[in-house]
């Protein structure tokens, strides 16, 4: 499934960020090389690698609102949900507007990539997954959970064997 993902987002990591010439800042001149960006202007730029439309290129990276996405030819939808063309096909799996989050996440961490959720459920259960919990683990958790969160931990993960 992560390839799947990887694969749909592939046009969109070789779109090369915009890059601004750092080399009049003080900061630069002192030492010769260019300026790193600091926290407060990550928080702001992060995550923007921003394609070309046409001729022209949009100063920030665009909110795609779109759920769906439309292809020029059936075999290159297909190729898409196959996870064997570039592209997305639903949102909930990824969209531009995801990925630029992910990558400001990252980038503001300090890590090399970053997951975005589409909930909270969704953020519980990578986060048990990628704590390697599988049967004979157990988990500690308080007893007054959101009950969907309970659920998960004694429903769906005490029948893989988790305690």
């Amino acid at each position: 499934m992560t390839d799947q993902i990887q694969g749909r987002r592939q046009a969109e990591d070789r779109v090369e960020p915009v890059r601004v010439d750092d080399s009049s800042t003080a900061s630069s001149k002192a030492n010769g090389r260019p300026a790193t960006r600091g926290f407060d202007t990550l928080a702001v730029h992060a995550g923007e690698r921003v394609a070309p439309v046409g001729n022209w290129l949009p100063i920030s990276a665009p909110i795609y609102p779109s759920n769906t996405f439309v292809y020029p030819t059936a075999a290159e939808l297909d190729a898409a949900f196959d996870g064997e063309g570039d592209g997305y096909v639903y949102t909930r799996h990824g969209n531009p507007t995801v990925v630029a989050f992910e990558r400001a996440v990252a980038a503001l961490e300090g890590a090399a990539a970053a997951v975005a959720c589409g909930s909270g459920m969704a953020a519980l259960h990578l986060a048990l997954l990628a704590s390697d919990v599988k049967a004979g683990s157990h988990v500690v958790a308080s007893r007054s959970l959101y009950g969907a969160s309970a659920t998960l931990l004694e429903g769906v993960f005490a029948a893989l064997g988790v305690t």
